[in-house]
C-alpha cells in the first residue's frame, strides 16, 4: 500500500476511496547516486491542496506505513482545471542549499572529508534539512586524500571530489527520525525475490552488444611447457574434468540461439577443475557484466508482505533461460506509479567502474611535515569506531546457514544470499565463513579473502585500526602511523638529514666532475618538477622548456610571458615575439563544416603579416619576399597579396579579377577611347562615299563600352 504525507497530513491513499485521498498521476523515481523525484497532480478536492507550500512542506512517500522517500516541492504549476502540477525533488538534493568555502583538506580519510562537508552544510541550513553522517565503507587506497574546495555547492564536491573519483553509492537512511547520509562501495542488501523471464516478468528490453555473446566457449587456462606442435602454444584445458570436451557450453543457450563459440583466457589457472568452474561462472555470469535491463516486473511484496520488497541498490536475481543468464543484478533505478505499481519500471545494470586513485599528494612535499600532518591518534580511533557503528547498526538482510560437506566437516556462512551448495557460490555474494581452520570474509562468493584469521595465528587484513598494537617485528610494505613518538620521528629526523647531507656531498662531487669532462666553469642544470609541469633548461638564465597540460612551451631565457617563443600542443604550434601572440600553424575546422578539415597559417589580430621569402645569395644578411599577406603599414598601402616573383598559371583560368595596372611583356595597357570602322558605303560605280563608325571605350587594356 502507498501513501502520500505533506509534513503529518496524508493527502494520499491508494486504497482509500475518498475523494479527498486522491492524487492524479502520482509517480515515484528513485535512482543511485541522485536524490530522486516526486511527482503528482493535486486537485482541488485533496485534503492538501491548500496545505502545500513550495520549498518548505515536507513530502513524504509511504510503503506499507514505511519512508521510502522525503523531500520537498521544487516546481509548481496550474492546469486548466485549476489542479497543482507539483514537481517534488528529494533529500539529497538539501544538499544544494549550501556551498563549500575555499579551502584545502590533506591526508584525510574519506570519512573526515564526507564529515567535514557534511559539518559545514549542517552549520549553515535548518535543522529539517540537516544530516548526519551514517556508515562509510568506501576507502581511498592510502586513506589519504588531497582535496580543494572552492565555493563549490556542497553536493557538487561530494559528485566531483568522491563519487567521480572512487565511486561508490550515496544512500539517504532513515533510523529513529535521524536522516543519515551513508556512503557505500558496494550494493547493501541481496534481495530474496527473483525475476524470471516468463514468469513475474511483463515485458523487458535490454541495452547490449550481443557481439560478445557466447554459447559456448572454450576456456584456456596457463601456457603447458610442452606443446604437440613446436611451433605453437599449448594450453591448459578442461577435457580431464569435463567428459573429454574442451568445450563448455549452456545447453539452454544452445537451444535458443545455436552454437556460438568464444576463447577466453584465464593465464594463472592451472588447475583444471577451478578453469572449469571460472568458465561456468563466465557463461551465466561475467559475460552479461555490460548488460543494461529495463523491465516490468510486478514487486511480488505489493501482493503478499511475506514476500521481501524490491528497493533501490538492491541486488535482484535475473534467471533467463534462453541466455543461459543466472546473475544478480543491481537496481540502478525504480519509476514506480503509485496508482499502477504493476507497471513499475526497474533499470538492472552493473557495468564494472575504472577509476583513478585520488590520492593526489604534492610530489616534493616535505617529509617530517606529512608525519607531523597526520591526524591524531584519537581523531583516527573515533572516525573508525563511528563507522563501524553506523555500519553494524545499518540494517542489512542476511542469512546464517551451516553446511556439511561430504567428509562430515561443518562450516558456517554468514551472507547476504541462502547458501546450500558452496561449491557453487554466486560470485556476487558477501560471505563470512567460520570452519575448523580459522574465519575469514569474501566479497566475492569466497573465492578470495580479504580479511582472514587462520589456524596457524595469522590475521590478513587490508586495514587495521587499533589504540596499540605490540609486537616482536613488524615488517610492512609502508607503514603509516598517526601516534609516532617523538624519540621515533627524531630518529627519522637524524636519518633524513644524513642522506640529505650525503646528497649535498654528492651533488658537488658529481657537478665537480661533470665540470671537468666538459672544460666548463658555469655547466648547471635545471629540472623543477611538480603536479603542474616539468621544466627543464641548461640552467636559470637560458632558454627553458616547460612540459605541462597546456602543451610544450619554449621561453627564451627565464619563463615570463614577454620571453615565451612557442608552445606545441594538439592545435599545432603557436607562436610569439617579444610576448605577442602573432599566429599559429596547426589544425583547424570550416566554421559551420566540423568534418571539413584542413592544414591552417592562423594569424592574430596583433600581427601585421605573413610571408614567404628566401636569400638570393648565400652571403646575403636579409631575405627577399616573394610572397606577403599585410595589413597597411611598412611600405604596404592596402590590405592583400603581394608578390614578388613570377606566378606561373600554367593554364588554368583565373576567376572574378578586378585588373589595375596591367602589363604585358612591358607594354602598359590603354585606358580611353578608339573610333573603329564598321562599315564603309559605295555608290554604283563603286566609290566610297561614306563610312559607319563606333567609339569604344577601352580600361586597362579591355573594351567596356560602345558610344
Amino acid at each position: 500500500m502507498y501513501s502520500v504525507y505533506a509534513d503529518n497530513t496524508c493527502i494520499y491513499n491508494d486504497i482509500s476511496p475518498m475523494e479527498n485521498l486522491k492524487l492524479i498521476s502520482p509517480k515515484l523515481t528513485l535512482e543511485d547516486n541522485a536524490a530522486g523525484s516526486f511527482s503528482m497532480t493535486v486537485p482541488i478536492t485533496n485534503v492538501g491542496y491548500n496545505l502545500i507550500k513550495r520549498l518548505t512542506t515536507d513530502i513524504s512517500v509511504r510503503k506499507n506505513g514505511r519512508e521510502i522517500w522525503a523531500g520537498r516541492v521544487l516546481t509548481e504549476d496550474n492546469d486548466y482545471w485549476n489542479n497543482r502540477i507539483l514537481y517534488c525533488e528529494g533529500e539529497l538534493a538539501f544538499l544544494n542549499d549550501s556551498t563549500q568555502p575555499q579551502a584545502e583538506y590533506h591526508n584525510m580519510t574519506v570519512r573526515g572529508f564526507l564529515q567535514a562537508l557534511i559539518d559545514i552544510h549542517n552549520a549553515k541550513v535548518g535543522d529539517n534539512r540537516k544530516f548526519t553522517l551514517g556508515a562509510v565503507t568506501v576507502t581511498d587506497s592510502n586513506d589519504s586524500l588531497y582535496r580543494y574546495t572552492n565555493y563549490e555547492k556542497t553536493i557538487e564536491c561530494i559528485n566531483e571530489k568522491l563519487i567521480d573519483k572512487l565511486g561508490g553509492h550515496m544512500r539517504v537512511r532513515k533510523e529513529r527520525g535521524v536522516r543519515y547520509l551513508d556512503y557505500l562501495e558496494d550494493y547493501p542488501n541481496t534481495n530474496s525475490q527473483v525475476i524470471r523471464f516468463g514468469e513475474n516478468l511483463m515485458d523487458f528490453t535490454k541495452n547490449w552488444d550481443m557481439s560478445e555473446f557466447a554459447t559456448v566457449i572454450l576456456p584456456l587456462g596457463n601456457r603447458l611447457e610442452e606443446s604437440e606442435i613446436e611451433a605453437l602454444e599449448e594450453y591448459l584445458t578442461v577435457e580431464s574434468v569435463n567428459d573429454g570436451s574442451k568445450y563448455v557450453q549452456s545447453a539452454n543457450a544452445v537451444k535458443t540461439y545455436g552454437w556460438i563459440e568464444k576463447v577466453v583466457h584465464w593465464d594463472n589457472v592451472s588447475t583444471p577443475s577451478v578453469l572449469l568452474s571460472k568458465a561456468q561462472r563466465y557463461l551465466s555470469e561475467i559475460q552479461f557484466d555490460e548488460m543494461t535491463i529495463e523491465l516490468k516486473a510486478l514487486d511480488m511484496n505489493y501482493l503478499n508482505v511475506q514476500s521481501e520488497e524490491i528497493k533501490l541498490l538492491d541486488k535482484v536475481k535475473v534467471i533467463s533461460k534462453p541466455h543461459g543468464m543466472n546473475r544478480y543484478f543491481p537496481v540502478k533505478k525504480l519509476e514506480i506509479p503509485l496508482d499502477k505499481p504493476e507497471d513499475t519500471l526497474f533499470t538492472l545494470g552493473d557495468k564494472v567502474r575504472t577509476s583513478l586513485t585520488s590520492v593526489n599528494n604534492k610530489v616534493n612535499s616535505d617529509i617530517l611535515k606529512k608525519i607531523d600532518d597526520m591526524p591524531k591518534k584519537s581523531q583516527m580511533l573515533e572516525e573508525a569506531k563511528a563507522n563501524a557503528t553506523a555500519i553494524m547498526r545499518m540494517a542489512t538482510r542476511g542469512y546464517i546457514t551451516i553446511v556439511q560437506d561430504d567428509d562430515g566437516s561443518e562450516a558456517l556462512y554468514a551472507s547476504d544470499t541462502k547458501i546450500t551448495d558452496p561449491e557453487h557460490i554466486p560470485s556476487t555474494t558477501k560471505l563470512w565463513k567460520l570452519f575448523a581452520g580459522g574465519f575469514g570474509y569474501s566479497r566475492d562468493g569466497g573465492i578470495t579473502y580479504d580479511m582472514a584469521m587462520t589456524m596457524d595465528g595469522a590475521i590478513v587484513a587490508d586495514r587495521i585500526t587499533a589504540g596499540t598494537l605490540n609486537g616482536e617485528i613488524l615488517r610492512a610494505g609502508s607503514v603509516s602511523a598517526t601516534a609516532i613518538s617523538q624519540e621515533f620521528k627524531s630518529s627519522i629526523a637524524n636519518d633524513i638529514n644524513t642522506v640529505r647531507q650525503e646528497f649535498i656531498v654528492a651533488e658537488g662531487e658529481l657537478r665537480s666532475s661533470i665540470e671537468a669532462k666538459v672544460d666548463g666553469t658555469s655547466f648547471n642544470s635545471l629540472l623543477e618538477q611538480n603536479y603542474e609541469h616539468i621544466l627543464t633548461a641548461f640552467n636559470n638564465n637560458s632558454s627553458v622548456i616547460e612540459m605541462s597540460v597546456s602543451g610544450i612551451d619554449i621561453y627564451s631565457n627565464s619563463r615570463t610571458d614577454n620571453n615565451r617563443l612557442i608552445r606545441f600542443n594538439g592545435n599545432g604550434m603557436t607562436i610569439w615575439r617579444t610576448g605577442v601572440n602573432i599566429g599559429k600553424i596547426g589544425t583547424n575546422s570550416w566554421t559551420g563544416y566540423p568534418d571539413y578539415r584542413g592544414l591552417v597559417f592562423d594569424l592574430e589580430y596583433e600581427g601585421s603579416y605573413m610571408t614567404w621569402a628566401r636569400k638570393i645569395n648565400p652571403s646575403d644578411t636579409e631575405y627577399t619576399v616573394v610572397l606577403t599577406y599585410a595589413r597597411p603599414g611598412a611600405g604596404f598601402q592596402n590590405e592583400g597579396l603581394y608578390f614578388g616573383c613570377n606566378a606561373y598559371i600554367n593554364g588554368n583560368e583565373i576567376n572574378s579579377p578586378n585588373l589595375t595596372n596591367v602589363s604585358t611583356n612591358g607594354h602598359a595597357t590603354f585606358t580611353g577611347q578608339r573610333t573603329f570602322v564598321t562599315g564603309v558605303n559605295l555608290d554604283s560605280n563603286g566609290k566610297v562615299t561614306s563610312v559607319d563608325t563606333t567609339t569604344c571605350n577601352i580600361q586597362n587594356g579591355m573594351i567596356v563600352s560602345f558610344t
